[in-house]
C-alpha cells in the first residue's frame, strides 16, 4: 500500500512539476510599444559617441530620452527615430542610405509594423564604423526582437 501510495504521489508530483514549466497561453502579449521604445534605446547604446554630431549633448540626449520614454504610440516612436537621425554625422551613414527618405518613412507611421520597419532601415543604413565593437555579436538578437515591434 505504501508503495501504491508512494507512486501515486511521484506520478502527481510530476505532473504538476510540468505544469508549472509549460508556459501558459494566456499569458500576456508583447506590448510593441514597449519593444519598440527597449530597442530604439538599445540602439542608441550601441551607437559609438564618435558618430553623433556635437550637438549631442548631454541635455540633448537627456530630452530625446525624455521624448522616447513618453512615446505613446507608434508614430512618435517613429519621430524619436527620425529625431535621432539628425544627431548622427552624414558620415556615419552607409553611401546608398538617403536621410531625406528615411524621414519620408518615418512621418509616414501609421502602426508599429511601420515602426519596426523605421527601426530596421535605421539600424541597416548605419556604417559599421558608427556602432561600438560590441554591436556585431547583438545586431542578429536585436533584429529577431524587431519583429516583436508589428
Amino acid at each position: 500500500m505504501k508503495k501504491y501510495f508512494a507512486m501515486v504521489c511521484f506520478a502527481v508530483f510530476t505532473f504538476l512539476s510540468a505544469q508549472a514549466q509549460t508556459p501558459s497561453s494566456s499569458s500576456a502579449p508583447i506590448d510593441p510599444l514597449l519593444k519598440g521604445k527597449d530597442l530604439l534605446g538599445q540602439l542608441v547604446s550601441a551607437l559609438d559617441a564618435s558618430a553623433f554630431l556635437n550637438s549631442w549633448t548631454s541635455q540633448a540626449r537627456a530630452q530625446w530620452n525624455n521624448e522616447l520614454n513618453n512615446a505613446s504610440d507608434a508614430v512618435t516612436l517613429s519621430k524619436c527615430a527620425s529625431e535621432l537621425s539628425e544627431y548622427i554625422k552624414p558620415v556615419k551613414f552607409k553611401p546608398q542610405f538617403s536621410l531625406a527618405q528615411f524621414k519620408s518613412l518615418a512621418s509616414g507611421t501609421k502602426n508599429y509594423g511601420d515602426v519596426a520597419n523605421v527601426l530596421g532601415t535605421l539600424e541597416s543604413g548605419l556604417a559599421e564604423d558608427a556602432y561600438s565593437n560590441g554591436w556585431v555579436s547583438r545586431e542578429p538578437s536585436w533584429l529577431g526582437e524587431l519583429t516583436l515591434v508589428k
